[in-house]
């Protein structure tokens, strides 16, 4: 049996105020960009389950935030992995994940769109396991953007378990 793959992140981060819960399902979050304008904005998640099982398969992630300029924003997956506390005890998933900017059909003062992470993996997130995910997101032609007026950059990602908002605050 081999080993899977060290994930190691990006950057060093710096912790930020832990999202929280209102179900079981949470994360916590780093962001990793020490200024507020930026080219290019990156954050570290950990998400953790208090109790039971789901399927990752029924996990979204939301970033909500304020687009800036004529510029697409582009999303990268640096690293994502489970940590179990059974064999194979890690499974890197950087590959069953992804994410996509989507427009919101009603606009707030602070966001026009998210960033939504979703997971293909048959594993589940039980109660012993850690979800580590980093990403990272850009304009396509790397102009600065201020991540200030960006509403999950003051509160945080949004959990969905089933399309039910379990963690955060809904938009």
């Amino acid at each position: 049996v081999k080993p899977s793959e060290v994930v190691k992140p990006s950057e060093e981060v710096k912790p930020s105020e832990v999202v929280k819960p209102s179900e079981e399902v949470k994360p916590s979050q780093a962001v990793g960009d020490y200024d507020v304008k930026v080219n290019i904005g990156n954050g570290q998640w950990t998400i953790t389950n208090s109790k039971g099982s789901v399927s990752l398969k029924d996990i979204t992630i939301r970033y909500y935030i304020k687009s800036e300029g004529t510029a697409d924003d582009v999303v990268f997956i640096d690293n994502a992995g489970l940590s179990l506390s059974k064999a194979p005890y890690y499974a890197s998933l950087t590959s069953d994940v992804s994410a996509k900017v989507v427009k919101m059909a009603n606009p707030t003062a602070d966001a026009d769109a998210y960033v939504e992470v979703k997971f293909n993996s048959n594993y589940d997130l039980d109660s012993s396991a850690n979800l580590a995910l980093g990403i990272r997101m850009a304009k396509a032609d790397w102009s600065n953007f201020d991540q200030t007026n960006d509403y999950s950059y003051t509160n945080g990602a949004v959990v969905y378990v089933n399309g039910t908002c379990v963690s955060g605050n809904d938009l």
